[in-house]
């Protein structure tokens, strides 16, 4: 399973991308996250837990 990065994300050095996470448009992500997670926002934080038949 792969990654979705929406456009205009910037992901800041050293911060990790796990399998399965959704980045909304826009966002900036500065800190790890977490498998199987939608984060959206400046800075990117985690609102949902996403599961595989959810997407």
């Amino acid at each position: 399973m792969g990654v979705w990065i929406g456009s205009g994300v910037m992901i800041l050095n050293g911060a990790k991308i796990s399998k399965g996470v959704v980045i909304g448009a826009g966002a900036l992500v500065n800190k790890d996250c977490q498998t199987d997670s939608l984060y959206v926002g400046v800075p990117a934080k985690k609102v949902n837990k996403l599961h595989e038949l959810d997407i």
